[in-house]
């Protein structure tokens, strides 16, 4: 599931987002949190008819979920004050593509 939605977001080396949450220095923001946020995200869908909403506007397409939780803290250093400005620019930098194009300031903002 999640290789298909980072696909659609073109991320050529899907490896670099699982390398980066399992850092050795991470101790709440690891694989297992993503992972965690990810199946949480897969609950709701399967349990609920309501739509997601952001800031009261409803979310377009569920991938917009997923790959905010992918870069939410992909970039982590306890010690540095700007690891979201930091993930924002990662995220730039691995995605492209219509979907990427189309919502990427939307993404920018969760």
């Amino acid at each position: 599931m999640f290789l298909s939605v980072y696909k659609k977001f073109g991320i050529k080396d899907p490896t670099v987002i699982e390398q980066r949450w399992s850092e050795p220095h991470r101790y709440f923001h690891t694989l297992e949190h993503l992972h965690d946020i990810y199946r949480q995200i897969q609950l709701r869908e399967t349990t609920s008819n309501e739509p997601f909403l952001y800031f009261g506007q409803k979310v377009p397409e569920l991938e917009i979920l997923y790959i905010s939780a992918a870069f939410h803290d992909i970039v982590y250093n306890p010690h540095n004050p700007d690891n979201e400005e930091q993930s924002v620019k990662v995220f730039h930098e691995l995605c492209s593509g219509n979907l990427y194009e189309k919502y990427k300031e939307l993404i920018e903002t969760i």
